[in-house]
């Protein structure tokens, strides 16, 4: 006698409400972030020359001084590593824009020539209020930003 068994699934319609919630979940993640970063890269001895540059070709995390070095910093948070780790996120695409928005931050604000850094400051959520924090200095060259 065969048994008749019966799978039941969840369908979860996303409605504009949650998507918005998830949307504003992840700006609050990546917002977290950065103030975490901030306060990491400050330890090590840096000082935050400018947080959240915007123009209308896109937005640096954190602009730093390092000793000398102008450093252009991507922050990336992230809650797991499902999708890959953090750092990972920063392709190729992504650099040309960070060079492509630093020449242009430089040619606005930065009257003498100095040494430009492009950092990444990985951050994986561990906890509450607990997280990873990697620094990968020099993360990437100046791309072409062409």
């Amino acid at each position: 006698m065969a048994q008749d068994t019966t799978t039941e699934a969840t369908v979860t319609e996303t409605t504009a409400t949650e998507a918005k919630s998830v949307a504003e979940t992840r700006r609050e993640l990546g917002r977290r972030g950065e103030e975490a970063a901030a306060v990491f890269l400050q330890g090590l001895g840096q000082r935050i020359v400018m947080r959240n540059w915007r123009c209308r070709f896109g937005e640096v995390d954190l602009i730093t001084q390092d000793g000398d070095t102008l450093v252009f910093c991507e922050v990336k948070t992230r809650k797991s590593v499902r999708a890959g780790r953090p750092s990972e996120a920063i392709t190729a695409k992504k650099q040309r824009k960070y060079s492509q928005l630093a020449a242009l931050w430089l040619s606005r604000f930065q009257e003498e020539e100095c040494a430009v850094r492009f950092d990444a400051v990985s951050i994986l959520v561990t906890g509450e209020h607990s997280a990873r924090i990697t620094l990968i200095k020099g993360a990437f060259l100046m791309a072409d930003a062409s």
